[in-house]
Order: C-alpha cells, then sequence, then structure tokens
C-alpha cells in the first residue's frame, strides 16, 4: 500500500494501529517506508528503529551523495501477533521527529544539522509512504488498521488524544 504526500520538507504526521508477524529477515520487519527509504521505520528485535537515508544524487550534476543516519528506541518493546499503535510525527523545519508507542510518548530525535544541511542539497522532491518495502518479498507482514495522515506536525494534546481515541 502506498500513499502520495507533500514534498518532503514539509511535516507530515502518521498514526497507525499495526500487528507485525514475525519475519523471516529484516525487511519484513519494515513498518513503512517515507520517500524510499528516506525515513524507516522497523521493528528491529523488538525495539522500535528509525534509519535516515539521505543519498542521492546532486542536481545538475553525476555525482551521488551518501549520508544516513540511526535512531534506536532502547525502552520501546514490540511483540509480534499483538496489536501496537505508532504515531510518527516528522518537523523538518526544527529538525525533530516526535514518535509515540503505545501511548508513551518517547524521547524526540534531533535530526543533525549535518544530516538536514546534507539533505537539503537534493531531497526536497515529492513523497509518499509505503507500508513495508517496496513490494514482495518485501512487503509489510501483517496487520495495519486505522491508517491516519495528516500534511501537518501533530502536537502532543494531539497526538495524547489519537491515541486515545484509536489505539488498540
Amino acid at each position: 500500500v502506498s500513499y502520495k504526500m507533500g514534498k518532503t520538507t514539509q511535516p507530515f504526521s502518521i498514526c497507525l494501529n499495526f500487528k507485525q508477524n514475525e519475519g523471516s529477515f529484516l525487511n519484513k520487519n519494515v513498518l513503512f517506508e517515507i520517500r524510499n527509504r528516506f525515513i524507516t521505520v522497523f521493528n528491529h528485535k523488538g525495539k522500535l528503529l528509525v534509519t535516515i537515508d539521505a543519498s542521492g544524487q546532486k542536481p545538475g550534476t553525476s555525482k551521488w551523495l551518501y549520508y544516513d543516519e540511526f535512531y534506536t528506541f532502547e525502552e520501546t518493546s514490540i511483540s509480534y501477533n499483538n496489536w501496537h499503535n505508532l504515531i510518527f510525527v516528522w518537523k523538518p523545519e526544527s529538525r525533530r521527529i516526535a514518535v509515540m508507542l503505545d501511548g508513551v510518548r518517547l524521547k524526540d530525535l534531533t535530526i543533525s544539522t549535518k544530516l538536514k544541511n546534507f539533505f537539503s542539497q537534493f531531497n526536497e522532491s515529492l513523497t509518499g509512504v509505503t507500508f513495508g518495502r517496496g513490494g514482495a518479498p518485501y512487503g509489510f507482514y501483517g496487520t495495519i488498521d486505522n491508517l491516519i495522515i495528516y500534511n501537518r506536525a501533530l502536537n502532543q494534546n494531539e497526538m495524547k488524544a489519537l491515541y486515545k481515541k484509536y489505539g488498540p
């Protein structure tokens, strides 16, 4: 399943309930991707893992640039075959990602200045969200329910209200 959104430099929020079946390899543990790996959210060994990939071709050149950052939420526990709620908020102006898992607000991720500068060179393209990673055998391996996508960054009170209304 894919959904087109605005530019990667614009804020967005995603709320979803998911029940993930146990995968046989990492790609089946991908919850969702934003613009072909720009942001990828994984269940990695029961922990929520977020990767940001600013790699791409520099405009007007044949030069490819590569830069990734990885963030693991060690305090999380994602179990297979159980329902979980994830609220993910991208705030590019403040270089922050807000995350709530199962009603618990996690520490915001702060994107490094290096990544933001690197990213701004060539990644202002249109984006979308894909559940899983680009189709079989890499599709999301489980069930998704109550998917809501906003074209703005939700605040903490809105995140709490969403969880209260739609959480599993």
